[in-house]
């Protein structure tokens, strides 16, 4: 496994990620990508909780698990995205990119002379 995985959410969650590896949760681009994705997937979906014949189920708490279903948002807030801000991390990931290629250039050219 890749170590920059490890700071991103993926394996640990933020909150158990060792201080001296939380500049690695923000340094890279998946953890942008993955939220949003994540935060498009879930936001506004509705899901059925597990019925047995005599009770219901929900891995979530949600306010709609008294009619036996729990929504995106519970997801969400969960796995601590419920912050995430689609047009942000559009344009944190955009600026990476345009941020990456200029160091890349820079380090061409660098060695070009």
């Amino acid at each position: 496994i890749n170590a920059e995985y490890m700071g991103e959410g993926f394996f640990v969650r933020f909150d158990d990620i060792p201080k001296f590896w939380i500049w690695g949760h923000y340094w890279s681009y998946q953890k942008y990508a993955f939220e949003a994705l994540v935060q498009n997937d879930f936001d506004g979906l509705e899901f059925d909780c597990a019925r047995t014949s005599t009770a219901c189920s929900c891995v979530y708490e949600d306010a709609l698990n008294a009619q036996c279903r729990f929504g995106g948002a519970a997801v969400l807030r969960q796995l601590d995205y419920d912050g995430v801000s689609l047009g942000s991390w559009c344009a944190v990931l955009v600026g990476m990119s345009i941020a990456y290629r200029l160091i890349f250039w820079l380090a061409l050219a660098l060695r070009k002379k």
